[in-house]
């Protein structure tokens, strides 16, 4: 969803949803546009922010695992390279898994 539709839905301005956009999903920003409507500050968007930072914050975990197990395959397939051998086969931790 476009922030001009996600503005037009909630009845809000098309420059309101920018003050939360910060790189968030419009999925995320629509179930606070309530609070941007009406200005409050109340404890319910405080908590769905930081809910919405914990989501983040596994994903970059999610992600960091991902590279590193990456940076082992790299090195394994650097050295095999280098040494002019051919790729060992993987094992436990060198298998790379898509997070979900």
């Amino acid at each position: 969803m476009r922030i001009g539709e996600l503005a037009a839905r909630t009845g809000v301005s098309v420059r309101a949803p920018h003050l939360l956009t910060a790189g968030l999903p419009s999925r995320s920003i629509e179930p606070l546009m309530p609070y941007v409507r009406s200005r409050e500050v109340a404890p319910e968007l405080v908590e769905r922010l930081r809910a919405e930072r914990e989501r983040i914050d596994g994903r970059i975990g999610d992600l960091v695992r991902t590279r590193d197990k990456l940076d082992s395959i790299i090195a394994v397939v650097a050295a095999a390279a280098h040494e002019g051998t051919s790729c060992p086969r993987p094992e436990g931790d060198l298998v790379a898994h898509h997070p979900r």
